[in-house]
């Protein structure tokens, strides 16, 4: 039996979402659709990051209320460079239908302001489809 696949773009913004104190937070959230995915196969989530450079702890992420990985930080990088990054989850985790995806606002250990701001742009959920 053929594997095939699909994506969904979860949010495409080209300027990027800005989470934290100057943007969403403490939590940003939207839907996105997966219809016909395979529960025994595997998804990626892609996206591109850049800003959270002070964060000790990543994000998390969550597709349908739970936990599917976090945005890890890079600590020290230049702010302005983006950095792509990919979470692989289960098959499992996503719904054959409407989802649901939340990424998290970055405690800011500094003590400037409550979060360390970052931008994520190209949101994208790759995933394996039924044939």
């Amino acid at each position: 039996m053929p594997v095939v696949s699909d994506f969904t773009i979860i949010h495409g913004v080209g300027t990027g979402l800005v989470i934290g104190d100057s943007g969403h937070h403490p939590i940003f959230e939207t839907q996105f659709n997966t219809g016909g995915r395979r529960s025994t196969g595997h998804a990626i989530i892609t996206f591109m990051v850049r800003g959270l450079t002070a964060a000790t702890q990543g994000p998390q992420i969550k597709i349908n209320n739970k936990f599917a990985g976090r945005v890890e930080p890079a600590r020290g990088a230049d702010p302005g460079h983006w950095f792509t990054q990919t979470i692989n989850i289960s098959g499992a985790l996503l719904n054959d239908g409407s989802n649901e995806f939340e990424v998290h606002a970055a405690p800011n250990p500094l003590g400037t302001d409550t979060y360390d701001d970052f931008v994520l742009k190209n949101i994208i959920c790759h995933f394996q489809q039924e044939a």
